[in-house]
């Protein structure tokens, strides 16, 4: 359940913005709305009787994706305030922040006294809470638009848009196009940090799982590699952009493309492997573990043929299998059940399979059925000599799982697709 949502009825006596309905005593506490239970941004006309939930942004991931999307716009303006003519582009990068670097022929250092300009310029234009608004033109007209202001990146990809209309949003002397929905003046980012990491910087604003708040931020080493190696493949390829994968997809055909892609992801998993039987103590534990739809599974199977080629028989289980039964489970205040919480799974009984398999005993190992909510017989297993296990699952990394595994014996991935449009699956050791 969804704390401190509110619902607003409105009699639709007169056309207002969702904006206006609010209470203004709480104008910033709230994120998006859903009017008659579709997505709106609070710059919605409500031209009728209808019903509204406001939303905030602690706990709610759609709150936090447009409040994102709303910083790195307020970003950008005081960028082009700050250093006109001089590009930048945004990915995303370490402790779940944004990353800023200026790109182009006109590339340079964004040094900590230029960080130190632009943090002065966001302030500026978050406290004079400037609107932003939507607006809507011919392609022809964004075309002539992009080509007066240099952007060649949109250019490129109105070539591939067969709508002759074009959304933007415009913010003073600003406009620009964002992949989402946006919040209705620059007032509401009023919670963010900028963090030197040359040559640009970073970005951490609030997220939905942090209640709301700005997290610690962690400098992950391991994490911080796979991410730059995986910026450096992409522009070693030339697929740094939206507009490059759509014109290297024309250049190869979708189906060399793919297998572009796809070879890559096979010489990472090679790596993976000889990491693996290469490491100075027997792996008996391999967890993989990433967020819900990353391709674990997938994963997992093509890592077991990998290995498989290498010599090893691994064997493949999924932690999904041992959730509790449904009726054991800790209920939401509504009555719900998070099946991505810890707490519903049988960590006890999963942490002693495990120990008992690699000590070579017989085990009954369970099955889920999702149907039903309850634990069924699944197979009957026992490892050879020399037999890992390969464990997936969004918990897989969790210590609490496998705390009767010594450390040195297990061997943790994590797959992400690190950046949104990026179609190479990165993938994090820790070993």
């Amino acid at each position: 359940m969804k704390k401190n949502v509110l619902t607003i009825k409105y009699d639709g006596s007169e056309e207002k913005t969702i904006e206006e309905l609010i209470p203004s005593d709480k104008k910033y506490c709230y994120v998006r709305a859903e009017v008659d239970n579709h997505l709106r941004e609070l710059s919605y006309v409500v031209k009728g009787p209808v019903k509204i939930k406001l939303f905030p942004l602690a706990g709610d991931t759609e709150s936090m994706y447009i409040y994102k999307n709303t910083l790195r716009y307020v970003v950008a303006m005081a960028v082009s305030h700050v250093l006109p003519d001089v590009p930048v582009k945004f990915s995303n990068d370490i402790s779940r922040t944004i990353y800023v670097y200026a790109t182009g022929p006109k590339a340079i250092r964004i040094n900590t006294a230029l960080i130190e300009k632009i943090r002065v310029e966001i302030e500026r234009l978050i406290k004079e809470d400037l609107p932003i608004t939507k607006r809507l033109i011919t392609k022809k007209e964004a075309i002539d638009l992009y080509k007066k202001e240099n952007m060649d990146d949109k250019l490129s990809i109105l070539s591939y848009r067969s709508e002759q209309m074009v959304h933007q949003y415009v913010c003073d002397d600003y406009f620009d196009y964002m992949y989402g929905y946006m919040m209705p003046s620059t007032g509401y980012v009023h919670t963010f940090k900028i963090l030197p990491k040359m040559p640009g910087f970073l970005v951490q604003f609030p997220r939905a799982e942090y209640n709301g708040e700005i997290p610690p931020f962690t400098r992950e080493t391991v994490f911080e590699r796979t991410i730059e190696a995986s910026r450096h493949w992409s522009s070693l390829v030339g697929l740094s952009t939206i507009s490059d994968i759509n014109d290297k997809v024309n250049e190869l055909g979708s189906t060399d493309f793919i297998m572009m892609c796809e070879a890559h992801h096979d010489n990472q998993l090679a790596e993976l492997g000889k990491k693996i039987i290469n490491s100075p103590t027997e792996i008996k534990l391999i967890c993989i573990a990433g967020p819900s739809s990353s391709g674990k599974t997938t994963f997992a199977n093509r890592l077991r043929l990998e290995l498989l080629s290498l010599g090893l028989n691994p064997i493949r289980l999924s932690v999904d299998d041992y959730y509790l039964p449904k009726v054991k489970m800790i209920k939401e205040a509504d009555g719900s059940v998070d099946l991505e919480s810890i707490k519903a799974f049988d960590v006890n009984l999963f942490n002693q399979d495990m120990l008992r398999l690699i000590e070579g005993e017989e085990v009954d190992i369970p099955a889920y059925d999702f149907k039903t909510g309850e634990r069924i017989p699944g197979r009957k297993l026992q490892l050879g000599n020399g037999q890992p296990i390969i464990v997936e699952g969004i918990h897989a990394l969790n210590e609490k799982l496998t705390d009767l595994i010594p450390k040195h014996e297990k061997f943790k991935i994590f797959i992400a697709q690190v950046f949104t449009l990026r179609l190479v699956l990165s993938m994090l050791y820790l070993s």
